[in-house]
């Protein structure tokens, strides 16, 4: 799944329900952060943390790209690649008989410069790696891809880029265009490139994050690989066989067990059995390929507009008249401000259950661990001052502003 979310932060929410839904195994997204970046947002930060995936970000150069990719999956980053151009991510992803390179890369259209370090950095990626998927945000706005000619002359830009790609025999999937205004000629700017024309199936072109003027990108990605789960299987406690548990421990002489012990013997003695036990009658679970939890703030109403907002945009896309894309707009809208009313009203609920029920607050901030580059003190603060000023609404009071 490709996406170009131009302000990541804002369309998260949205994001998260997204990957609900869809449940991709890799999350590339380009321009992350603000256009202004007032307050020096990192696209390692905290606040893109997306639980079931790990997040592989790039520098802070430009506007920002990241990697998301499912944390049972076998990936690390590709140090040498992303060591040469800034706005970019790489990741190897690692199997048994092959590894695959993976690349998101974004370029800023009012910089022609760095094309020449792009083309440099394709053939680069493409000579160290097999196996190779690269997507990205690269601004060749006059570029007609089914013919792989530009109205630019040889030394442009765009025609140097395009002689890069036949160089290298990379092929370009996408074939529809990827970002449209009511105001502005539709253009294909989000690329997906590959090594093989065969490699990128079912490619879906879905409605925008919010209301960026960039589409969704949905697309298999052909590859042999075996998927090698690091993550553990838990205890399901609810399933257990209860009646044969307690006649176990009932049937046990507690006072032989424990003789001629001394107090720590007697515990580790009591936690061998009760461990013991749990093996015998407590079946475990380990979650599926795929699996992904629902957002706790997730309503009803909410994925009904998402739903709905997928529905519009692919009746404009089978239609493209103006009048389709106008009932987009204001589905789309609409959408956006369900998502946000369900995780406002979510926070609402469990700041004023701050005191009795501690146990909800905590779980809403998730495990601070789960981030490759920290903790979410950051959301934490921020989550905490929200908390801070409703604590001192009272429930009619809230009722009223409603």
């Amino acid at each position: 799944m490709y996406t170009n979310a131009d302000q990541l932060q804002n369309k998260l929410d949205e994001l998260r329900l997204q990957l609900s839904i869809v449940s991709p195994d890799f999350v590339f997204v380009t321009e992350v952060l603000p256009k202004y970046n007032f307050d020096n947002i990192s696209c390692s930060s905290t606040l893109y943390h997306i639980d079931g995936y790990s997040a592989f970000p790039g520098t802070d150069l430009g506007r920002g790209v990241i990697i998301y990719a499912k944390t049972e999956l076998n990936v690390s980053p590709n140090t040498t690649l992303n060591s040469f151009y800034g706005d970019a991510s790489w990741i190897d992803w690692i199997s048994d008989s092959k590894t695959i390179t993976l690349g998101c890369i974004y370029r800023s259209p009012s910089n022609t410069r760095n094309c020449d370090e792009i083309n440099h950095l394709l053939n680069m990626a493409v000579g160290l790696a097999e196996n190779l998927l690269i997507t990205g945000d690269f601004n060749m706005k006059d570029i007609d891809w089914d013919t792989y000619t530009t109205t630019h002359g040889e030394d442009h830009h765009e025609s140097l880029f395009i002689e890069c790609l036949r160089d290298n025999f990379l092929f370009q999937h996408v074939n529809q265009f990827t970002r449209c205004r009511n105001d502005q000629s539709k253009n294909i700017l989000d690329l997906i490139l590959s090594k093989d024309e065969n490699d990128i199936v079912n490619l879906e072109y879905l409605p925008s994050l919010g209301c960026s003027d960039h589409v969704t990108l949905l697309f298999d990605f052909l590859c042999d690989f075996k998927i090698i789960c690091t993550g553990a299987s838990s205890y399901q406690y609810r399933k257990c066989d209860l009646i044969r548990f307690t006649e176990e421990w009932e049937t046990t002489n507690w006072q032989e067990y424990f003789q001629h012990s001394d107090a720590n013997s007697m515990w580790e003695s009591f936690v061998c059995k009760f461990r013991a036990s749990v093996e015998k009658f407590v079946p475990k679970f380990k979650p599926k390929s795929g699996h992904m939890k629902k957002p706790l703030w997730m309503t009803q109403d909410s994925l009904r507009f998402i739903k709905g907002k997928r529905h519009a945009w692919n009746k404009y896309m089978a239609t493209k008249r103006t009048a389709d894309f106008g009932t987009y707009k204001v589905v789309r809208n609409a959408a956006n401000e369900c998502v946000k009313k369900s995780k406002k009203n979510y926070e609402r609920t469990i700041s004023l259950k701050a005191k009795s029920e501690p146990k909800q607050f905590w779980r809403s901030l998730c495990h601070p661990e789960k981030f490759q580059k920290g903790g979410k003190m950051q959301e934490y603060r921020q989550f905490s001052r929200r908390v801070t000023k409703l604590s001192h609404v009272t429930t009619d009071q809230l009722v009223s502003h409603q």
